[in-house]
């Protein structure tokens, strides 16, 4: 007897525990093609008719029990008209019996009990318990906010490390040409972009990644590595990116101290176990604005086990002309070593609010990425001003340049106002140990109209990161600290 024609439990099944005809193809989601159709079980012994096999149509289809109000003698509902919430009502008519007064367990009192038991279930475990020890990341308080909050008419924001120039000239023309395209869905796979950016980088468009930002493409790296109990080893303090999507996906975040506000290598190695799978390197590091040099680079990929994935974050790439400052791309990527490269178009490119990052890898660790990747989240104007952005080098240059000086002058305000910046920091920020407690400092100033940022979720409660900002905003910044040190009563 064929196969196809045995009792369903003895009928081969295939991967999965699925019969062969009832199989369908995981694959991430294409635009314009449809979604594809998840693989659905069904009970042994009932097949689903339609098209998903050569086999007679189903007699009937899977069972779904759901408990609600939806009874004989009427369907309970709400204002809403949802069955289950809302108010209850009455007896459904005269003469209908009211089980609230009999003590009967009728109709009403399960759908109160139900009611009962989900928000119980939601109190007591409904809700993942590893997220309860979950900081989220809190990004830097937007101007528009403390304006309203303080009644403030001016306020610089140098808390977020974002470009002071805003985007550049040609990505302003770009996204002024495609407005009249936002009707239409963006390319979902930003091919022109992931072209130009593989060539740039010289690597395949098979190993290059595209994402909303560098940190979104860190969180579908977690999604497509992680499992529960997996480690990732970073140093501290350091993005809380790393950490924060460990935790989500129940793997263990391992952070190793710095040393002098610099990532210590060695001991990340010494960190890595067989249950390491990342190894995060963020150089220039995020908080304190210190690089790893070529010599430590490649003294840790000589030493690093095969297992590990390291991923270098380079979101602060441009703004570096040290000399001794490593391109992770071509020094280590194109030289064969395990590693994934992200960088972004938040920074130097000016381009934070539109979300453009892009990370260069091992082609399979690409492709896992583009699984869990959202679709379209990446849009038009992102898009095309990105690409723009790239045929711009006499605007990259000018900018890296200016940086430099700002930095320099931001550095000598924190010192002359008695703090103790870090001397070697190489991005668009300057990290500067208060001595007291940051989050004091950062309201003081708040109140003069300058938003900073407090370390206490980076692991530096007693510092702050100030952004570099233009010739004036350093100017409103340094009289705003002068007057915050000077008063007894806010410092």
């Amino acid at each position: 007897m064929p196969s196809s024609q045995l009792p369903g439990p003895c009928r081969p099944r295939g991967p999965g525990g699925l019969y062969p005809s009832e199989t369908a193809l995981a694959a991430p989601f294409l635009p314009g093609r449809g979604r594809p159709r998840p693989a659905v079980r069904y009970p042994r012994g009932r097949r689903q008719g339609g098209s998903l096999g050569n086999h007679e149509p189903a007699k009937r289809r899977p069972r779904v029990e759901r408990l609600d109000a939806r009874q004989e003698g009427g369907e309970e509902k709400g204002e809403g008209g949802r069955a289950g919430h809302g108010r209850t009502r009455g007896p459904q008519q005269v003469g209908d019996r009211d089980d609230r007064r009999d003590g009967r367990r009728g109709p009403l009192l399960l759908a109160q009990e139900v009611r009962r038991q989900h928000r119980r279930v939601t109190e007591d475990g409904f809700l993942r318990p590893s997220l309860s020890a979950l900081v989220p990341y809190e990004p830097g308080k937007p101007v528009e906010e403390v304006q309203r909050e303080l009644g403030l008419e001016r306020v610089v924001k140098l808390a977020s490390n974002e470009g002071p120039y805003g985007p550049f000239p040609e990505a302003l023309e770009a996204m002024t040409r495609s407005a009249g395209e936002l009707n239409r869905y963006p390319d979902g796979g930003a091919y022109r972009l992931r072209v130009a950016l593989a060539d740039r980088c010289g690597v395949a468009f098979e190993e290059l990644a595209i994402g909303a930002g560098a940190d979104g493409l860190i969180d579908c790296l977690s999604q497509a590595v992680l499992d529960p109990g997996d480690e990732i080893v970073c140093g501290w303090p350091s993005f809380p990116s790393y950490v924060i999507d460990a935790v989500k996906l129940g793997a263990v975040p391992v952070k190793v101290p710095l040393a002098s506000h610099r990532y210590d290598l060695p001991a990340l190695l010494e960190a890595v176990t067989e249950r390491t799978k990342l190894v995060y390197v963020c150089t220039p590091n995020n908080p304190t604005g210190t690089m790893t040099t070529r010599a430590e680079l490649d003294d840790y990929f000589g030493r690093v086990p095969e297992h590990v994935l390291t991923v270098v974050d380079q979101a602060y790439f441009e703004y570096i002309d040290e000399p001794d400052y490593p391109d992770a791309i071509a020094e280590h990527f194109q030289a064969g070593r395990r590693v994934l490269v992200t960088r972004t178009f938040s920074k130097i490119y000016g381009l934070a609010g539109l979300r453009v990052g892009y990370a260069v890898g091992p082609a399979d660790v690409v492709t896992a990425i583009g699984k869990v990747r959202r679709a379209f989240d990446l849009n038009t104007q992102a898009q095309v001003a990105a690409l723009a952005s790239l045929d711009a080098p006499g605007e990259l240059t000018r900018r890296r340049a200016a940086n430099r000086e700002g930095r320099e002058q931001l550095g000598a305000i924190l010192q002359r106002h008695g703090f103790a910046p870090v001397g070697s920091a190489v991005a668009n920020f300057v990290y500067a140990e208060t001595g007291e407690d940051g989050q004091v400092l950062f309201d003081a100033l708040l109140r003069e109209g300058v938003i900073v940022r407090p370390l206490a979720g980076f692991g530096a409660p007693e510092a702050i990161r100030v952004t570099v900002g233009t010739d004036e905003e350093l100017a409103f910044f340094d009289e705003a600290l002068g007057r915050v040190r000077a008063s007894a009563v806010t410092w």
